[in-house]
């Protein structure tokens, strides 16, 4: 009797915890909806525009005059659709947190107190912001987005939000093809650049999570070919768009992404392939003599004529910066507020390009918060990492496996560009997932469980006899 009542009980907390698993994941398809349609326009107004693909025209042959700088018109007014856009996604992410939602945060959780670590030094650079004017409109902006996040990670599953996110771009990918070829502005040739509705780097990074989120919709029991449709076309255009930071990216986040999904000695093949792959390509590149160095420089280049070698002007830039991060090191100075209208002006005119920010993930959070807040940052995205990975080895679940692939897609993409630190899209995608993984994690608590009846069953087994 005492061994049967010992299985029953942590049987019957099994099913208890499949039935809360069941319960959480439940939500009303109206509101499902509804969240997407703000979600999708609340992002559109402050980002996209119907005809960038005109101002971006011809992009790397235009040398920067300084008559035209879309980025420090936009720093210097204030748009009120944006404000409009922004304020309805911050209240329908208070509404999901507070009537909404469905999982609870572990507040025993490291990422949960890295976050509130590097938020809290965020909200408090106001204290020392060299523009703290600046600094506290931003600051607005990034609680609203903040709101959102919080809300859509609480709210639903991360299946859910995986779904949502994929869907998101893929018609805003769409879209951009749309305005492109009613513009007549479209062409898939080797000096074009996909541009869409927003910039070319932005649309790369919708293009790499749809990539990363048709792993999602490839299920035994469904139809692949969504799957394949959703990947095609994300490689397709991320390829158009010449983002050679965000394809590298997009390629090694979903090899490890495809080896940490795979099981037993598929898992080995995966990696022995890409070793092999790799190892391929270093002695090609070595064989290969010096006279076509050219043709490889024009294949690296994906066609764009600009500077591979200073990276398309990074290199400069990235020295400029440096001097300024040694000024402040530890602190920073302040959020966004070394980027006001007048520094992009200024930096802009000395290297000929117009540079919205820093064009690295790392450089930029050291100029906000100091090398402070940049080791907490990396803290954080290694934790999530970690976290994701783990949570996968104990469930199974495949969207885990994707956050792993976003999260090392944004780690690498952020050598290069800083999109995925900006109050953006991209910015939602790390936020709201990172939410997610503060959940007590879905039927991790229910494989737990299963590893503690097999042990109780083991332990009984070993005192019968």
């Amino acid at each position: 009797m005492t061994i049967t009542a010992s299985l029953q009980s942590p049987n019957s907390r099994v099913a208890k915890a499949q039935t809360a698993t069941e319960n959480q994941a439940e939500i009303s398809t109206w509101f499902y909806l509804l969240g997407i349609l703000i979600m999708s326009v609340g992002f559109w107004y402050p980002e996209h525009g119907w005809e960038q693909s005109k101002y971006f025209a011809d992009i790397d042959e235009i040398t920067y005059d300084g008559t035209a700088n879309l980025t420090a018109d936009r720093l210097k007014g204030v748009d009120k659709a944006a404000i409009v856009s922004r304020v309805s996604l911050a209240c329908y992410g208070l509404v999901c947190f507070w009537v909404q939602r469905r999982y609870r945060l572990r507040l025993g959780s490291p990422l949960l107190w890295l976050g509130l670590a590097f938020g809290g030094l965020i909200y408090a650079s106001v204290l020392w912001s060299i523009n703290p004017s600046h600094t506290i409109f931003k600051l607005v902006v990034l609680g609203c987005m903040g709101c959102a996040a919080l809300g859509f990670g609480t709210a639903f599953s991360l299946r859910q939000l995986l779904e949502w996110l994929a869907l998101t771009c893929a018609v805003y990918l769409c879209v951009g093809v749309i305005a492109e070829i009613s513009l007549g502005t479209f062409e898939v040739g080797s000096r074009h650049r996909f541009v869409g509705t927003v910039h070319p780097n932005t649309e790369a990074i919708f293009g790499a999570v749809l990539c990363l989120c048709a792993r999602l919709f490839y299920r035994a029991d469904r139809s692949k070919l969504l799957a394949v449709l959703l990947f095609g076309l994300a490689i397709f255009l991320i390829y158009l768009t010449k983002s050679r930071t965000t394809l590298a990216a997009v390629v090694v986040s979903f090899a490890v992404m495809q080896i940490l999904a795979a099981r037993g000695r598929n898992r080995v093949y995966l990696i022995l392939i890409c070793i092999f792959a790799v190892g391929c390509l270093t002695a090609s590149s070595v064989l290969l003599s010096v006279r076509n160095t050219g043709q490889i420089g024009n294949i690296i280049a994906m066609g764009r004529k600009d500077d591979v070698t200073t990276l398309t002007g990074r290199v400069p830039l990235w020295e400029e910066l440096f001097v300024s991060v040694r000024k402040a090191p530890t602190l920073g100075y302040g959020y966004l507020a070394y980027w006001d209208a007048q520094r992009v002006e200024f930096l802009s005119e000395t290297f000929s390009w117009e540079i919205p920010h820093g064009h690295n993930m790392y450089i930029d959070v050291a100029l906000d918060v100091g090398l402070v807040g940049a080791c907490l940052f990396v803290a954080m995205l290694i934790g999530a990492l970690i976290s994701a990975s783990s949570i996968f080895l104990w469930t199974g679940k495949i969207e885990y496996a994707i956050v792993v692939g976003i999260y090392i897609c944004a780690m690498i993409n952020g050598c290069g560009e800083s999109l995925f630190k900006m109050p953006g899209f991209p910015l939602f995608v790390l936020a709201s997932t990172y939410v997610a993984l503060l959940h007590d994690a879905e039927g991790a608590g229910v494989r737990k469980v299963e590893n503690g009846i097999r042990r109780s069953r083991r332990e009984s087994i070993h005192e019968n006899r």
